[in-house]
């Protein structure tokens, strides 16, 4: 007997939550934990969403169906190794060739889902949104592959930050509000990111992780770094509360 989870492209995109933030050397990418089967009996387990892939050229991370988002990122491999990119510097052209080579990668990978999923008897199909982070030798390029209509969207950031998955969630207040307040610093952004993935918390949203992508540095924080980012989220969150149990005390005229 399967169960299939039916549900709108809506309601998938909210079962996760990520955030990407540019800094002067490269990026930041931050994630929740929970995985949610969408096939066949619904289950939610934790385990990292942020993946370096196996060229170590760029870093991706998925929002909506997990299988879609690692069949694009095998497409880009394979794109990749074929294509006359080499990543030793960022140039127009390079931008303009690794754009091409994400878009011809979209229905490829769409065609191998389909045929996965009906296979599986699905009566619905869904796609998603994975953000990648490419390394070249003097910096890091946060794109962003939205595959959820049939026109795929492929763009390059050119802002502070990105966000994909649950982005109405009411913690996006963070970064829309404190980014450009922190000076770049990368300790601090680190910190924003975090209390934002956990502020995002809900259902289908649970845990965080970071990486820290940039010439010279491109992995993921560890377990005993990421600690006190969510010490400090748990600060936040107790002065924020404490704060608003104070009296008030009114004065009159």
């Amino acid at each position: 007997m399967v169960c299939v989870l039916s549900a709108s492209q809506e309601q998938i995109d909210a079962m996760t939550f990520q955030l990407a933030i540019a800094t002067s050397t490269g990026v930041i990418l931050a994630s929740d934990l929970k995985h949610t089967n969408l096939y066949g009996f619904q289950n939610s387990t934790l385990a990292p969403k942020i993946h370096i892939s196996i060229s170590g050229r760029f870093a991706f991370c998925n929002a909506g169906d997990t299988d879609y988002g690692n069949l694009l990122v095998e497409e880009v491999e394979r794109a990749i190794r074929k294509s006359s990119l080499d990543f030793t510097s960022e140039t127009v052209r390079d931008q303009i060739a690794l754009r091409n080579v994400l878009i011809q990668c979209v229905p490829k990978a769409k065609g191998k889902h389909v045929k996965a999923r009906k296979s599986q008897g699905a009566d619905k199909i869904h796609f998603g949104t994975t953000l990648f982070v490419f390394k070249y030798a003097d910096a890091c390029r946060l794109w962003c592959v939205d595959s959820s209509n049939p026109a795929p969207s492929v763009t390059a950031s050119v802002g502070e930050y990105l966000k994909s998955g649950n982005v109405n969630t009411p913690a996006v207040f963070f970064p829309q509000e404190y980014i450009d307040k922190l000076g770049g610093n990368e300790t601090s952004l680190v910190a924003l990111a975090v209390h934002t993935v956990l502020m995002a918390k809900g259902d289908y949203v649970d845990g965080v992780e970071v990486g820290i992508f940039s010439p010279q540095r491109f992995e993921c924080l560890s377990a005993s770094e990421l600690e006190p980012y969510k010490q400090r989220s748990k600060e936040l969150y107790t002065a924020i509360l404490d704060i608003l149990r104070r009296d008030i005390e009114h004065t009159t005229a």
